[in-house]
């Protein structure tokens, strides 16, 4: 039993002690860095169409072993605006927990049918994700759709501890029938 308690002890420090830098776990991403996938292990390039920069600067982009890495050289603070517009072989991305904003068609026409909105994010603008959102902030984040456009996925997951804050804050918007607690 003692040998039992002491493995158990063992595994625990080293998951405390498995952080990088960025005091993200083994399982997450670097603030410095975003994932993604793409039909025929296509290396992704971001579209800059309007001068938008995602707070760092782009210091190289591989793919290797079915994984695109985007490393900057800074934290990633934001998801300019058409940052992966039109980008069709894109096929799933994962986001840095330092995002705090996502712009305006950063995901149109491509294959994101799902993306998870880090907790820190603060500001949406109809980022072009239809099939679904999981929203991780337990206050929801402001939606932006001055221009026009919608936020039109087909299902919405956020915290369960604040589904009725996400109902309430999205009311009247596009996905407000689709929210699922989670």
């Amino acid at each position: 039993m003692k040998n039992i308690l002491l493995i158990a002890a063992a595994l625990f420090i080293f998951a405390a002690c498995s952080k990088d830098d960025d005091n993200n776990s083994d399982n997450s991403i670097k603030n410095n860095e975003i994932k993604y996938t793409s039909k025929d292990g296509r290396i992704i390039e971001p579209c800059d169409l309007d001068g938008d920069t995602f707070g760092a600067n782009i210091v190289s982009n591989t793919y290797e072993n079915g994984i695109g890495t985007i490393t900057f050289d800074g934290k990633v603070t934001r998801i300019p605006r058409y940052a992966f517009y039109n980008r069709g072989y894109l096929t799933s991305i994962t986001l840095p927990e330092s995002v705090v904003e996502i712009g305006r068609y950063a995901f149109y026409n491509t294959n994101v049918n799902s993306l998870i909105i880090p907790s820190n994010v603060k500001y949406v603008e109809a980022c072009g994700v239809f099939g679904t959102i999981e929203f991780k902030p337990l206050n929801p984040p402001i939606l932006d759709t001055t221009d026009g456009s919608r936020f039109e996925a087909r299902f919405v997951y956020v915290p369960a501890k604040s589904f009725e804050l996400y109902k309430e804050a999205y009311k009247g918007y596009y996905i407000e029938d689709a929210i699922v607690a989670k």
